[in-house]
């Protein structure tokens, strides 16, 4: 799935429909007009002080792994990744991932630069590109 950017942040109104917190941070770095690889699909429940509603994991423009509200985006490429697996979590919410994705603390140890969890990152990645500069 490929997204387009069209926003960078959150209206006023979008953070009330999502149930954002008065004051969480809702600008995220991304650039507009850009298109993103989406990694991974999520429908979450609102939680304070996060909010609900699909989030993408992309890329961002740092080369960092980040959870974004779907609605900065279009969808330029609707097909869903043969990579995908759908679960559903104990919060309810329900979860499109690569497999990869699902080994406990997995975004914990990427973000904290565990080199096997950052490893199997980048292949998700490139696994990722590959499908969709194919089609």
């Amino acid at each position: 799935m490929m997204v387009r950017c069209i926003a960078d942040k959150l209206s006023d109104e979008q953070k009330i429909l999502l149930r954002i917190a008065q004051g969480h941070s809702t600008s995220y770095q991304l650039q507009i007009g850009s298109d993103y690889l989406v990694l991974a699909l999520t429908f979450s429940l609102p939680t304070e002080p996060y909010g609900g509603g699909a989030e993408y994991q992309i890329l961002n423009g740092f080369d960092v792994c980040r959870s974004v509200p779907a609605c900065l985006f279009n969808v330029i490429d609707n097909r869903a990744s043969e990579y995908w697996r759908v679960r559903q979590d104990e919060d309810g919410s329900l979860l499109l991932w690569p497999e990869e994705f699902f080994v406990d603390f997995f975004h914990d140890d990427l973000s904290e630069g565990r080199l096997e969890t950052v490893n199997s990152f980048k292949k998700v990645v490139q696994k990722l590109q590959r499908e969709f500069e194919s089609g």
